[in-house]
């Protein structure tokens, strides 16, 4: 299985949800300090999860975007997550049907 540590997870999801987002934007939105933010940027960018473009119309501006490969792990969580759900509620019904009948 895809393992990360969870500041690296949730940044990659916030990446993944909103790709194009800057270090500034994501550290306000997940209240984390910015040198923080970039640090764990750094590590993503490294290990090939995420990758940095110039934004086309302001040069000074870095943006950030999920690789082919986040995209690829964050549908194996996501999949992971719904298998989850699902044996839960299944589950559960078999629970409710269980009470029904006695």
């Amino acid at each position: 299985m895809w393992r990360l540590p969870s500041s690296e997870l949730e940044l990659l999801r916030y990446v993944h949800a909103e790709p194009g987002v800057t270090v500034s934007v994501l550290a306000r939105e997940l209240g984390l300090h910015a040198s923080n933010v970039s640090a764990t940027v750094r590590g993503l960018v490294n290990a090939g999860h995420l990758e940095r473009e110039k934004d086309p119309d302001d040069g000074r501006v870095v943006r950030l975007k999920p690789t082919l490969k986040a995209e690829q792990g964050m549908a194996l969580i996501e999949n992971a997550w719904a298998e989850m759900f699902a044996d839960a509620l299944k589950e559960r019904r078999t629970r409710q049907e269980e009470r029904r009948t006695r």
